[in-house]
Parts: structure tokens; sequence; C-alpha cells
């Protein structure tokens, strides 16, 4: 991409103009006169542009679901979600979907009285070492306690981040 060349689909952003807002992240006006470079905010794919054709890709807001009631069957499209047991009066279960390359879930604990997770029978949940059996469950009955699980592949979800204790089985 050529320096100062704005391709249709991209928000020029211009120090002082309403467009810096477009942007939807951590820049600002001052960002955009400090960064000459800044070409624009690309909303198709959600890239900040820059005039050396090189781009950044924004962090997008993160949705948070409270499920308080048990079992919660998730689906594909659930991937990328957050889910809290607040409100719960006992432990919810969180049932994944069948594994596939990608999808991404957050599990937060915000009341004691817990969160299972379930992988789909045939589906493993790794936390470093140690792994659960086929359709095997993640627990926590902690306050504060946080996991996140990525799948790896079709049979494999891996604890990206973890706090607090999670019980394999």
């Amino acid at each position: 991409m050529m320096s100062g060349s704005v391709p249709p689909t991209v928000t020029p952003v211009v120090a002082g103009s309403a467009n810096i807002q477009k942007l939807k992240s951590d820049f600002s006006d001052a960002a955009a006169a400090k960064n000459p470079g800044l070409l624009g905010y690309a909303s198709d794919s959600k890239q900040v542009l820059f005039s050396d054709g090189s781009s950044f890709k924004g962090v997008s807001s993160l949705s948070v679901e409270a499920k308080a009631a048990t079992p919660v069957s998730l689906v594909d499209a659930d991937s990328g979600k957050a889910f809290t047991n607040e409100g719960a009066t006992s432990q919810i279960v969180m049932e994944l979907p069948a594994a596939k390359t990608g999808l991404k879930f957050n599990f937060i604990a915000q009341d004691a009285d817990g969160i299972q997770v379930k992988a789909s029978a045939g589906d493993t949940i790794r936390e470093a070492a140690a792994v659960s059996s086929a359709g095997g469950t993640a627990t926590s009955g902690a306050l504060g306690d946080c996991l996140e699980l990525v799948c790896v592949n079709e049979t494999e979800w891996f604890a990206t981040s973890s706090v607090g204790t999670w019980t394999l089985a």
C-alpha cells in the first residue's frame, strides 16, 4: 500500500476529526498526531492500518453472560464469550460443544457454588500436564477462579489461562 493511499473500506484517521472515534480502541487525537503513519481503520477487518502497509487487529470487547440454571449447553456460536455462575444456587455445569479447532470459551466463578466445564464424548480438557478423561470435566468451587479454554484440534481443549484450582476428572 502506498503512503497516504486510503482503500475505500478504510475510514481515514485525521487528528482532530470525528473519524478518530471509529478506531474503537485506545487511540486518541493525540495518538493520531504522534503517529503520522496512522492511516485509518478498516471496519470490515477491524484492523488499524498504517501508511507503511502494516496493520494491527484491535482487541474487541468480550461478551459476558451469567448462567444460574444448569446444565448450560454451549454451541459454536458462543465461542469467544465468557460465562459466569452469578446468581447460581448450586454448581453450574457448562457443556462444551464438540471440539473444533479455534473455538474459545472463558469461565469465571463469581460465587462459591462452583462451575463444572464438561467436554463432549471423546474430547479432553488439558491444563498444563494434567488431562481429563475423554468426555471429562474441569471443576472449580472457589470464588474468583477463572479458566480460558481453546480448542487446538478436533479432540483437545487446552487451558491457555487459569486462575485458582481447577480439578480435572
